[in-house]
């Protein structure tokens, strides 16, 4: 374990560190930040590769074997400057971007079409690890997985199951030689959640929160499903929706 101090906000690494808030800054450094120690005991877990773990020095003194690797101290207020939570645990993890391969291997994936609320697409990646999805693949438009409220909602999941970023219509179409693909939708030729015929190979596809899948998807789709409902809501929560989908699909296997 190596043990480093900066106590400088002028730092050029915590420089770095405190603009990762910004999607182009993560992209440009290939780092982002896991926060809190769950997060950080997540990752550290995971096939990701852990460029530096940062802590307060009274974190330090209280779990001082807690984490192995490179280890830097910095005082409070730096690390309010890094962490984007408002009330920071005094430690984080600085993580690398992995390499994203766009090919599927057999199972299931939950595809998110254009979803843009941060805390949907983490509680869509939670569910998916919850119930042994192989992967959620994320359209382009949707919310940025490395983000600081994503990796959040996603308790750590994301460092769990395969993601794919910046997924496009010609992505589904080359995956829909080897999966199916069964989209949700509210009206229209549909059948129930709990009428459909499940694959080995599936790709389920959730819309965006206000428009919900794109036409073209809904086109080229072997199925549309509705999740029924018997009150007065005329639409549902887009994670909540794909919560209800993942759990049909496993509690008939």
């Amino acid at each position: 374990m190596e043990i480093k101090k900066i106590t400088s906000a002028q730092n050029e690494y915590i420089k770095k560190l405190s603009k990762l808030a910004s999607k182009k800054h993560r992209e440009e450094s290939g780092v982002f930040l896991a926060e809190g120690e769950h997060l950080t005991e997540m990752v550290c877990a995971s096939p990701y590769v852990v460029e530096a773990i940062i802590m307060t020095e009274e974190y330090y003194v209280k779990n001082p074997n807690k984490f192995s690797g490179e280890i830097i101290l910095v005082p409070e207020s730096i690390m309010g400057k890094i962490a984007d939570a408002k009330t920071p645990q005094g430690v984080l993890a600085v993580v690398r971007m992995p390499e994203e391969s766009e090919k599927l291997e057999s199972g299931r994936y939950i595809y998110c079409d254009n979803l843009q609320d941060p805390g949907n697409v983490g509680t869509v990646i939670r569910t998916a690890d919850a119930f042994s999805f192989s992967g959620v693949i994320l359209s382009r438009g949707s919310a940025d997985v490395f983000s600081p409220k994503v990796i959040r909602s996603s308790q750590g999941s994301v460092f769990n199951i395969k993601i794919v970023t910046d997924a496009d219509l010609d992505f589904l179409k080359q995956a829909k030689k080897n999966f199916k693909i069964t989209s949700t939708a509210l009206y229209g030729d549909c059948v129930s959640v709990k009428e459909i015929k499940t694959q080995k190979n599936h790709i389920f596809v959730i819309g965006n929160e206000g428009s919900g899948v794109s036409k073209e998807i809904l086109d080229m789709s072997d199925e549309i499903a509705y999740i029924p409902m018997s009150g007065k809501a005329e639409s549902l929560n887009a994670a909540v929706a794909a919560s209800i989908l993942m759990y049909e699909v496993v509690i008939r296997e």
